[in-house]
């Protein structure tokens, strides 16, 4: 999916983009969490003054994501405001050590008359998911040994002691 704008079509009027694009357009979407039926929404202002583009936007989705602990699917609710400043790319001499202001992180530079904001987009997605999926904060997990949910039920293996395991002994101390 193309989400291009052409830079001299920017006037001092502010331009809105709204669409509920399908995740399978979004390939790096899909690498980090899978594929997802559902659209998401975004709704982009682009505004222009000389040579500086600003973007403000909003953008929210309902994802299906796999918890990291008990391996069940729930659903993660993403909501994320941005704002973005453009400026056309010039060559800058880079020194060995920067200190980037917050300002610094917030701009993007571009070449050309095109501003190409699908991978801003997904860069913005991609941030606002969580790099630890839990269903819960408290979920429990899987049983190591027999793979029981444990957050649905519960299960005797860990009252089991194998006689093979390093620890075994130390189990005769807890015991009495």
């Amino acid at each position: 999916m193309q989400l291009q704008v052409k830079i001299h079509d920017l006037s001092q009027e502010e331009l809105v983009l709204e669409a509920f694009p399908a995740p399978s357009d979004y390939e790096r979407i899909q690498e980090a969490i899978g594929p997802q039926k559902e659209p998401f929404h975004y709704i982009l202002k682009l505004s222009r003054q000389g040579d500086r583009i600003t973007l403000n936007g909003h953008m929210y989705g309902h994802w299906k994501l796999i918890c990291d602990r008990c391996l069940s699917p729930y659903q993660y609710d993403q909501e994320e405001i941005f704002q973005t400043q453009f400026l056309p790319e010039q060559e800058v001499p880079v020194e060995s050590e920067t200190i980037l202001s917050l300002n610094d992180l917030e701009t993007e530079f571009y070449q050309g008359d095109c501003l190409d904001l699908k991978d801003l987009l997904e860069d913005q997605i991609l941030l606002g998911i969580p790099f630890k999926k839990l269903c819960t904060e408290e979920c429990l997990g899987r049983c190591s040994r027999c793979g029981i949910n444990l957050n649905e039920q519960h299960c005797e293996c860990s009252r089991m002691i194998d006689p093979d395991h390093p620890f075994a002994a130390l189990s005769q101390l807890i015991q009495k």
